[in-house]
């Protein structure tokens, strides 16, 4: 990927997406939405653009530290792109040196290509004083592992030193990408050449199969892809025979898809609702697939659900299990969403918890006596997790905590999840 004649496609769409996403108001998975790269060109610039945005923080101090002001968007973004080069492959220094300023050659002055060039040969030598004289307390640790420090001092509080350290290094770690068999009711999943096995049923990581086998695969309705973690909340609700369970929050669809196989089994049925517009286009998309499961879908705002919108959908009123997956501060996926650790900020959490609480309380309201509510995020905060059960049990003597917390992902092996099962009284 660092050889000086590789072709310079992908590296200039990461580049112009880069520039893109330091001006601000652009989230990853959009931008990369926009690439119309062939395939080994789009992964080639997935690879810059994601890592050079996880370690943001990292490349921006030991750069700034050598460069008097921060220099134009042009400059800074090929500085970045070649730095993170450098800090993946040290030993190809040189080459990848040379191949930055032979593009910025093309696209700045003649002195801006000359401090490219400078600084990019420094950067090893730079990086290694740095670290040398890290310290271990939040603020080195926010820029090592380039995570913002008010994070890093609240899960120190949270987690402890070893616990924090171990989280910030999985955080900084490539993905894998996992896939959940589907089976289509032969009594087995599809062979899916290439895949390998994970610790959790029916999941395979495909990071190494090839696209147009996982494209095959994804248009036949034999896999999802999506991240074992996903797998907690729709087992704690489970599907009964003759059932009926209500999906909140339900797109982009990988949770509506477990209900609807087990309601497939068991005689049940599965409505699934989220708010019109774009989330629900993609989740009518990722469903469609699988018509002959007995899923219904429908565009509304959680708040808004009463009896007899329901019924006048032609939906059951009042539900045997209820999951509802909130939308979060998504700390426990950052590894996955590498941009969102930059858009968070501390205040956010307040707002959410609001939020969290709310919809909450209108899931409460559509589950049967004696039937099952789970409380679902993809956060790793206290307060976004028990602190919203707690309060919420405290405020509803009719319903009792059941099972349930939060999966650690330096403990679990995959991405941060929290979910806890509530049962409401007979």
């Amino acid at each position: 990927m660092h050889a000086d004649d590789r072709e310079p496609t992908g590296w200039e769409q990461s580049r112009r997406l880069l520039g893109r996403f330091l001006g601000g108001g652009c989230r990853l998975d959009h931008l990369l939405q926009d690439s119309s790269l062939e395939s080994e060109e789009a992964a080639r610039c997935r690879f810059y653009l994601t890592g050079t945005i996880r370690n943001l923080m990292l490349l921006e101090t030991i750069l700034d530290r050598q460069i008097p002001r921060r220099p134009r968007p042009e400059v800074r973004s090929i500085l970045l792109l070649g730095a993170f080069e450098i800090l993946e492959n040290p030993d190809q220094t040189p080459k990848i040196v040379h191949f930055a300023v032979e593009q910025a050659k093309r696209r700045v002055s003649k002195p801006e290509s000359g401090l490219i060039n400078s600084v990019l040969r420094r950067f090893p030598e730079a990086l290694a004083k740095w670290k040398a004289g890290a310290g271990k307390d939040a603020a080195s640790l926010a820029i090592l592992y380039s995570h913002p420090a008010w994070m890093v001092r609240r899960w120190l509080a949270a987690f402890g030193s070893e616990n924090t350290r171990r989280l910030l290094e999985w955080n900084q770690q490539a993905a894998g990408v996992y896939a959940r068999r589907i089976d289509l009711g032969t009594g087995a999943a599809a062979s899916l050449p290439g895949a390998v096995e994970s610790p959790w049923p029916d999941f395979v990581e495909i990071s190494g199969m090839s696209w147009s086998d996982v494209s095959a695969a994804l248009r036949a309705g034999t896999i999802y892809i999506q991240d074992p973690a996903t797998r907690l909340a729709p087992k704690l609700l489970g599907v009964g025979a003759d059932e009926a369970v209500l999906d909140l929050c339900a797109s982009p669809g990988g949770k509506t898809l477990q209900l609807a196989q087990a309601a497939a089994r068991t005689g049940g049925r599965v409505v699934a609702i989220d708010l019109p517009g774009p989330r629900m286009i993609r989740l009518r998309e990722n469903t469609r697939r699988h018509a002959d499961w007995p899923i219904s879908l429908l565009g509304a705002d959680v708040r808004d659900l009463n009896a007899d919108l329901l019924r006048s959908h032609g939906l059951p009123a009042i539900y045997d299990g209820v999951l509802i997956d909130v939308p979060c501060s998504n700390t426990g996926v950052l590894r996955h969403r590498v941009d969102a650790k930059w858009r968070l900020k501390e205040a956010d959490l307040d707002n959410l918890t609001r939020l969290q609480s709310h919809l909450l309380e209108a899931a409460s309201r559509l589950v049967r006596p004696g039937g099952s509510l789970v409380y679902s995020t993809c956060s790793l905060e206290r307060e976004e997790n028990d602190g919203v059960v707690e309060t919420f049990v405290a405020a509803h003597p009719g319903f009792e905590r059941g099972e349930g917390g939060v999966a650690l992902p330096w403990e679990s092996g995959h991405d941060g999840a929290g979910s806890f099962l509530l049962r409401r009284k007979p």
